[in-house]
């Protein structure tokens, strides 16, 4: 996203980001029930499934500061990052330690024998008789999902902007507002 240019080129990295986030619920639910027993596993998924409220909290509140404190800073002369405007630069200096910080979850390997990987896992027509039994309950849980996860994604996008047009606050200040009030 902080090389992005363009209204299309911003596009086509938010489409890629948000394929490539789609996988991790499903994922890590896996790796939480492979890795926690039965008591311990509901405050693990609570924890993760937390995860994106606090941490968009923060976001906001630590983006907002550092976007404030990117436009008064000459960066010009520093090479890769001179062109950059504060908005791009900012996800950048964001985006690069989560890099470095996902390398270690590489490593991450199924502890299981390799007998019961091969018996735990649903082939895809088992999946499809699943859905096929209670047809009712699985639309109600994907429309009820889908109506969730749309609404919480339109309240992050659009509620700096709302406000930030209604009150006059400059981008900066909007989310050491904010920030606070999403956690």
């Amino acid at each position: 996203c902080g090389a992005g240019g363009s209204y299309y080129q911003l596009l086509l990295a938010g489409v890629g980001a948000a394929a490539a986030e789609s996988g991790l619920p499903p994922a890590a639910m896996a790796t939480l029930s492979d890795r926690f027993d039965r008591r311990m596993l509901a405050g693990a998924t609570s924890i993760f499934m937390l995860a994106p409220y606090v941490g968009g909290g923060i976001a906001l509140g630590a983006g907002g500061a550092l976007f404030s404190a990117l436009q008064t800073w000459d960066y010009s002369r520093i090479p890769l990052i001179g062109s950059l405007a504060p908005w791009q630069l900012l996800f950048v200096i964001v985006g690069a330690p989560g890099m470095l910080f996902a390398l270690p979850f590489l490593a991450i390997t199924d502890k299981r024998p390799a007998e019961a990987r091969a018996s735990g896992s649903m082939g895809r027509w088992e999946i499809l008789r699943l859905f096929r039994a209670r047809p009712a309950l699985y639309l109600a849980y994907s429309c009820a999902m889908s109506v969730n996860i749309g609404l919480l994604g339109c309240y992050i996008a659009w509620l700096p902007t709302a406000v930030q047009r209604s009150t006059g606050l400059d981008a900066g200040a909007i989310g050491t507002v904010i920030g606070p009030v999403y956690l």
